[in-house]
């Protein structure tokens, strides 16, 4: 990420969550908020600053595979669009940055149901892989590299509860975990 006089580095660490709606069965509807700490510049990293937005989930497709012989079940293709603001303070301490993100993904995921003692073996296990893009939108900051990968397990505990760990990078990988819980 550029500052609008010199090249500089942006680190963030965020905390986030959603809650969701379904609008059609293949379509849930989110809001999302929570904190983040952004370092701009190689100065300390200022305190928390609130985070929120929107976005849209799509389920476009979910298939069971036929083939008796394979371990994989289903084949899914997820996509999603997210829209939040941002804000923090430039190493300097005084002045202050925002910006909007505009982001997303395509996810191809194989999906294997798992049997066994539901109490020590998860319900199904999901690998997932796909493009994911980011596009900031800021007058002091400007961005290096707007696509990347994403990569990632999902392990569904039930059918409510599911335990996601991704991996996303860009120009520099990151990781992510969160717990998803259906209503």
């Amino acid at each position: 990420l550029f500052n609008s006089i010199s090249a500089v580095s942006m680190k963030q660490d965020k905390i986030l969550g959603y809650i969701g709606y379904d609008v059609l069965p293949w379509i849930t509807a989110y809001v999302v908020g929570g904190s983040s700490q952004n370092r701009v510049g190689w100065g300390p990293t200022p305190g928390s600053k609130p985070e929120y937005g929107l976005g849209l989930l799509f389920n476009l497709l979910d298939t069971e595979i036929e083939d008796p012989t394979l371990m994989e079940d289903r084949l899914r293709l997820n996509a999603n669009m997210q829209y939040t603001r941002g804000s923090s303070k430039y190493s300097d301490g005084f002045t202050d940055l925002y910006w909007y993100d505009f982001s997303g993904s395509l996810t191809f995921s194989i999906v294997n149901d798992l049997t066994g003692d539901k109490f020590f073996v998860p319900s199904s296990l999901a690998l997932f892989i796909g493009p994911t893009f980011s596009i900031l939108q800021s007058s002091e900051i400007k961005q290096d590299q707007s696509f990347g990968m994403t990569a990632g397990l999902d392990i569904f505990v039930n059918e409510k509860v599911s335990i996601e760990f991704a991996y996303v990078t860009y120009e520099r990988g990151t990781y992510s975990a969160g717990i998803n819980v259906r209503f």
